[in-house]
């Protein structure tokens, strides 16, 4: 998804407070200060296969 997506899921509520909402937000933030990278929201245990782009949420600038 874009940074602008995720904006307005988090407008929308879409993102729980205590679960997905602080991960968005914290991906959002590094997305601020590096708009050339791209942020991964997953376990860590599925890290590897986030980043071959098999699973995760991914936010992009885009």
């Amino acid at each position: 998804m874009s940074v602008a997506d995720a904006e307005r899921y988090i407008e929308e509520g879409q993102f729980a407070p205590g679960s997905m909402l602080p991960k968005v937000q914290a991906c959002l933030e590094y997305l601020a200060d590096c708009p050339s990278g791209k942020a991964i929201v997953t376990s860590l245990e599925k890290a590897k296969d986030a980043i071959e782009g098999k699973t995760g949420t991914v936010i992009t600038v885009d």
